[in-house]
């Protein structure tokens, strides 16, 4: 536990040596409560005069691990407490582990799934939040970190009793921390489809009788190119070619493939490891003029 857990904020609450007093009384019972077979002097009150040995006692009390069976004891959070997403509004959302307490953006509050303080503890140690849009998070009154949208944000070994999220939509978020400094490091290394960034799908369709189709994708963070799909509502022959269209000009756009087709109603490209481009470049899908409507899906996913 923290070495400084009855000085700074935690006392400044208290206006009197009674006050505090009697929050160290009430806190060395449930200390003893949960590790009854802790040796401590038998004390029902302290008095007054005794309150710096209580702090000694205090102060061993804390350099000690509640163990299981020899298994440290970890406080764990989710926010919401269902483990799903939750959306917020644009604004401020300030998570308190202290407290177990939500500041949403329209003024309302809500709870996570455990307090701080009903563990006997003040700080988290790791955190993992996902978001499905660009926002920020900032730890206590420290600086601020951006969390790219559909991305995840991960923290480990810093101490914080409070996160607060700056986001400017409505955004879905997931958040988990615990007094563990290493829990969702662990997390991390287990397989886990929640860590699979969502594909983005870019449809186009045409009646190509009438011209030519020609659809560019809108990406504006790195990508890897997954698949190029064309179904045509007849057996046709047309042509259909792939482009990596460059952010950096004209002069590096590459066709990276160029197929002519014979009596198919369906076309499949399929990308992979091996095509993965930078923030604002491109894919354009371009299919010549025939005699049929065409049905295209462009399937990327951010990296």
């Amino acid at each position: 536990m923290p070495d400084r857990l009855f000085e700074g904020k935690f006392l400044d609450r208290f206006t009197s040596v009674d006050e505090r007093l009697a929050e160290l009384n009430q806190l060395l019972r449930d200390v003893l409560a949960k590790k009854p077979e802790m040796v401590i002097p038998p004390v029902t009150e302290i008095p007054r005069d005794a309150l710096s040995i209580l702090q000694q006692i205090l102060v061993e009390i804390r350099s000690m691990s509640f163990t299981t069976k020899d298994k440290p004891i970890f406080t764990y959070f989710t926010y919401p407490a269902t483990g799903d997403r939750k959306t917020v509004g644009k604004g401020t959302t300030t998570i308190d582990f202290l407290e177990g307490k939500v500041s949403l953006p329209d003024g309302t509050e809500e709870f996570i799934s455990d307090s701080l303080r009903a563990h006997l503890e003040t700080q988290c140690r790791s955190v993992f939040v996902e978001a499905s849009e660009d926002c920020k998070i900032q730890f206590d009154q420290y600086g601020k970190y951006p969390i790219d949208a559909e991305d995840f944000f991960l923290m480990t070994w810093m101490n914080f009793s409070r996160i607060t999220l700056f986001t400017t939509k409505n955004t879905d978020i997931m958040v988990e921390a615990s007094t563990n400094p290493e829990t969702i490091l662990r997390k991390l290394k287990m397989p886990s489809t929640k860590l699979l960034l969502p594909i983005t799908r870019t449809p186009a369709t045409k009646d190509l009788s009438t011209g030519a189709l020609s659809k560019t994708t809108e990406l504006t963070s790195r990508f890897k190119l997954l698949s190029v799909l064309a179904h045509f509502d007849s057996a046709v022959s047309p042509t259909v070619t792939v482009t990596f269209d460059s952010s950096d000009g004209s002069n590096y756009d590459t066709v990276l493939k160029k197929n002519t087709l014979s009596s198919a109603t369906d076309y499949v490209f399929i990308g992979g490891d091996g095509y993965v481009f930078e923030a604002d470049d491109q894919i354009k899908v371009d299919i010549t003029s025939v005699a049929a409507s065409v049905y295209l899906t462009i399937f990327t996913r951010k990296v």
